[in-house]
């Protein structure tokens, strides 16, 4: 047994002792998806990133596309040449946003603010948690943190700068094409704004929801293993959006040890009969899936039996 174990175990113990009853099974807040936080990151993703490549191709690019297609004066070769400076032009104010080397980007800052706040909303609920059996707001110390967050801000610096390359690459070759086979300007910047938009709508929504459910998964694994909590409580978005096969969790007692398995809520004194997950339902922890919103509630069942029969015997 840990040294974080013991003293949770020892705070429930003090609970008990100082109220003077046993502390049975209460209701526990159930753990929420970051939605305010995982919105703040989509609006970074779109203002440092996003928009000023969009903005570049308003103003450097967009202008002299009716130039190039129209005037026939402007040979295709002419084009090539103006055409290969602007991008030039495009790939510095690249560099600058989103430099290869994420130590110095502001954008790396922004993520370590995103998950210090993702942190930081954790800890509240699980200190909410930790009060209805410990009677106080309890959290251990985050030793856990320093190497999921670092791990968590390299992989999405990676995430975004593709999704930055993306854009540009898309943009590129829409008006390449356009200009080689001398289609209408209508059409070539109608086909831009469609790649803008896309970027701006899907692609950066689709991280900032995946990636902030993904480290709010880590920590609530790391928060709830380092005390003894190896169980926890599936809670999907419960609305229309919930795939099929996470709707049939909902509810169910998972293991942090094995995520092929589950188990109806044991009634008190009973133990949970472990099951195998069919295959038509998710293998992984809440929140891993791409695009998950389902959340794990800790279940403290197994620690208050065992802090209630010590303190009987």
């Amino acid at each position: 047994m840990g040294i974080f174990e013991q003293n949770f175990k020892m705070a429930i113990e003090n609970n008990i002792r100082f109220s003077g009853k046993k502390v049975d099974n209460p209701k526990i807040p159930m753990t929420l998806h970051p939605l305010a936080i995982e919105q703040r990151y989509a609006v970074q993703i779109r203002k440092i990133v996003i928009k000023p490549v969009t903005d570049f191709y308003k103003n450097r690019i967009i202008p002299n596309i009716t130039r190039w297609v129209e005037e026939e004066k402007v040979r295709f070769d002419e084009f090539e040449t103006e055409f290969e400076a602007l991008q030039n032009e495009l790939q510095d104010l690249q560099d600058n946003i989103i430099p290869a080397d994420p130590e110095n980007s502001d954008f790396r800052l922004e993520l370590l603010a995103i998950a210090t706040l993702l942190l930081a909303f954790n800890r509240k609920q699980w200190q909410k948690q930790t009060a209805k059996v410990t009677g106080l707001p309890y959290v251990a110390p985050e030793n856990f943190w320093p190497p999921i967050r670092d791990q968590w801000v390299r992989e999405n610096y990676n995430l975004v700068r593709n999704i930055s390359n993306l854009q540009i690459s898309q943009l590129n070759e829409i008006v390449y094409r356009g200009i080689r086979n001398s289609s209408f300007t209508k059409d070539i910047t109608k086909d831009i704004k469609k790649v803008n938009d896309n970027i701006k709508d899907n692609r950066a929504n689709l991280i900032a929801r995946d990636q902030s459910g993904k480290l709010s998964s880590r920590i609530s694994k790391n928060r709830q293993v380092d005390v003894g909590v190896d169980f926890y409580i599936w809670q999907t978005a419960m609305d229309e959006d919930v795939r099929p096969s996470h709707e049939p969790l909902n509810g169910k007692l998972c293991s942090w040890k094995d995520s092929t398995i589950y188990a109806e809520v044991p009634l008190k004194g009973e133990k949970p009969v472990w099951k195998k997950r069919p295959k038509s339902w998710t293998q992984v922890p809440p929140e891993e899936d791409m695009n998950c919103r389902c959340t794990p509630t800790p279940y403290f069942a197994d620690i208050l039996e065992e802090v209630n029969n010590d303190l009987a015997a």
